[in-house]
């Protein structure tokens, strides 16, 4: 059970808590890799309150974001009504990554993979208040951060071309939850290609089908 009172002040922890949100974390990682599955392309709880939750398939928003301020630790925080998962921004990652890959990462491991996706906001002056944030970079961090968003956008262009050619063509929603894991790691493995300049966006469906079908996974 996560206590507030107990996070150290000077740790990695507090400080992830306390400048990286629940939008965040959806707007730079959930959604670039799963854009077919939400309506906007740029979450915002305080426009939207609820969201469809990327931990499991629904079709109806069930992921709700909270703020919460204890003891001085101002965090964001999230419950889902459809599969009761909930947690702060690091629990919502260790989800993540088990429902993306299978495979379940420590606490500490969360830690560390959001230190390095958020390295440029960590380093940079924040504070919360409630439904907004400030952002004071130096100019070093702020050619950082242009870099990163250049990378999200070239990644964004990548998801573009593929699934402009194959969201028609694939129903995910008739694919039995379990084995879409196979269909995301093949979606992420093609868009990642398109975007390397690998494969060509119109092979891309040739190659995800290719993968699928391969694990017992037929579209």
């Amino acid at each position: 059970m996560f206590d507030p009172t107990k996070v150290s002040k000077t740790s990695l922890e507090y400080q992830i808590l306390s400048k990286v949100s629940i939008a965040d974390y959806f707007n730079r990682q959930i959604v670039v890799d799963m854009p077919w599955y939400f309506d906007d392309k740029q979450i915002d709880f305080d426009y939207k309150p609820v969201v469809k939750c990327p931990l499991h398939g629904e079709d109806t928003a069930s992921f709700r974001n909270y703020f919460n301020d204890t003891d001085g630790l101002k965090y964001y925080s999230f419950y889902c009504f459809g599969c009761g998962k909930g947690g702060t921004v690091i629990n919502l990652h260790m989800y993540y990554v088990e429902s993306k890959t299978g495979r379940k990462i420590s606490y500490n491991e969360a830690i560390k993979d959001l230190s390095q996706l958020f390295s440029d906001v960590l380093h940079s002056t924040v504070s919360y208040d409630g439904t907004s944030r400030r952002k004071i970079l130096s100019e070093r961090e702020a050619k950082g951060y242009a870099k990163r968003i250049e990378q999200d956008k070239a990644k964004e262009f990548a998801f573009n071309q593929v699934y402009n050619r194959i969201e028609k063509q694939i129903q995910i929603d008739d694919i039995p939850l379990e084995k879409r894991k196979v269909l995301y790691r093949a979606l992420d493995d093609a868009v990642r290609f398109v975007k390397d300049g690998i494969i060509e966006a119109e092979t891309a469906l040739e190659y995800i089908e290719t993968v699928c079908n391969q694990n017992g996974v037929f579209i």
